[in-house]
């Protein structure tokens, strides 16, 4: 009783602590390159095309009408999107549409670009880091939540706790204004609903709903999360065969059925479109080993030789887990695991079809909960014979482990993109506001880039201070 107590204050400490961090990180940390440059083109962009999109709005509206908030919302070639309102091409409703995806590229996270402007339309804000990062600490808030709540009705083990929520490098992406934590989140939702129709003994479809919903809400935020929908989707539709209640499934849920579809196939188009050419959402030229679970093993460690040894040592435990599971018959139970096995073949056939090589990384980020749940079905079904106080033993040195392991790479000053920061510091930052100062009658970036001493080094950053700190002086 005691115990279960006190284990309770401490996950509850633990998951309150690093929600807190990554809060602190956020708000004093400087905006990174992506989330500058998708606040600059998507955000802004869509925030100031819509204003436009009101009729009324557009027709008494004039050139001297424009704010330099809405003046400064360009595009990649630095050419002021409003203005090309005026433009023949992008008249009327489909042009101001075919003006927001002009630069369509892998940077544009659906969910999150659309979240982020809904916070600025909310709260009236402007070029303001922690403001742009609201959405993303949202969704970690709700994954640590989740993970308190189905900890606490049993349906996860205090071992997968830790590492669930104890991976600084998957932490470190609820800190910043990308789609991978979001998407971390709806994957987790996506993979707790499947885990409760299991336990339903796959008899309420309102989990397989569920279920469909966070996942489809996961590939809005990332579109990498497509190719965890094979694996999933398979296994639903095995087991609802397997049950003899597929057609049942299907003449009940039919819109459903539909939206979905739909909703998925465009999302899949979005997915190539952006990976086309010279614009490849994943380029890891290495092995599977070296790409996908190398780097992912790093991603605990921080370390590439510890990482080979976790590597390795979890790729030998998990095939001699598969072997007694199938000897004992148990991996028919292991849904999970057969899943993960199933994205490792989709992740290689797509490599094979695509050329576009393997996940690396960031890339791989929203699938860290999917791993650890699948890892942790499996070995929790090998070692079941095992003594209990030999599971506890087992249990504790792998969470000392991970927590070991969490606390030296902790650093509360830099987000996970802080090798752009090389050439980024308070003076850099300094130099921006002086000349915005000095030259009040300029709002074109343009007039800044020709002043700068080294222009070849110039990126969004600057470009995002640049218009903040006018906003600020200007406004």
């Amino acid at each position: 009783m005691y115990r279960k107590k006190y284990l309770s204050a401490f996950i509850l400490i633990l998951l309150v602590s690093i929600i807190t961090v990554s809060v602190v990180r956020a708000a004093i940390t400087n905006i990174t390159y992506d989330e500058a440059f998708t606040y600059i083109h998507y955000v802004k962009r869509v925030n100031a095309v819509i204003s436009l999109m009101i009729p009324h709005q557009e027709k008494s509206r004039t050139a001297a009408d424009i704010t330099p908030a809405e003046t400064h919302a360009v595009n990649d070639d630095k050419n002021d999107v409003l203005s090309k309102m005026n433009k023949e091409e992008y008249q009327g409703i489909r042009g101001k549409l075919k003006a927001i995806n002009r630069y369509l590229i892998a940077n544009n996270h659906i969910l999150l670009s659309l979240s982020i402007l809904l916070t600025d339309l909310l709260l009236g804000t402007s070029y303001d880091e922690i403001a742009i990062r609201l959405p993303v600490l949202l969704a970690f808030a709700l994954y640590l939540a989740s993970i308190w709540f189905f900890w606490r009705r049993g349906l996860i083990s205090t071992t997968c706790v830790i590492f669930l929520c104890m991976n600084y490098f998957v932490n470190g992406y609820y800190g910043v204004a990308r789609g991978y934590g979001m998407a971390h989140t709806f994957i987790f939702l996506a993979c707790m609903a499947y885990m409760l129709w299991q336990n339903s003994g796959f008899s309420e479809d309102r989990y397989i709903i569920y279920c469909t919903a966070s996942l489809l809400a996961a590939a809005s935020a990332n579109t990498i999360v497509l190719l965890l929908y094979p694996a999933i989707g398979g296994m639903i539709i095995y087991r609802l065969v397997m049950n003899g209640s597929l057609k049942n499934f299907l003449a009940k849920h039919k819109t459903f059925i539909v939206i979905s579809t739909v909703l998925m196939l465009g999302l899949t188009a979005y997915h190539f479109i952006i990976s086309m050419d010279t614009k490849p959402l994943y380029t890891g030229s290495n092995s599977f080993y070296r790409s996908v679970i190398l780097d992912y093993a790093e991603m605990f460690t921080g370390n590439t030789v510890l990482a080979h040894v976790v590597a390795i040592s979890v790729i030998v435990l998990f095939f001699l887990a598969l072997i007694i599971n199938i000897m004992n018959t148990k991996i028919k139970h292991c849904d999970f695991a057969v899943m993960l096995i199933l994205f490792c073949i989709t992740c290689m056939i797509m490599h094979i079809i695509t050329g576009k090589g393997y996940i690396t990384s960031r890339v791989s980020v929203p699938f860290h909960c999917f791993t650890i749940l699948s890892l942790a079905d499996i070995f929790g079904s090998a070692s079941e014979s095992l003594p209990v106080r030999t599971k506890h033993i087992i249990a504790s040195v792998m969470c000392i482990l991970c927590i070991a392991a969490y606390i030296p790479q902790h650093d509360i000053y830099h987000t996970n993109d802080k090798i752009i920061y090389h050439h980024y510091n308070a003076k850099r930052y300094y130099e921006i506001l002086v000349w915005c100062h000095d030259h009040p009658e300029s709002n074109n970036f343009d007039d800044y880039l020709k002043s700068a001493e080294d222009e070849e080094k110039i990126t969004p950053i600057d470009n995002f201070y640049f218009r903040k700190y006018r906003e600020i002086l200007f406004r």
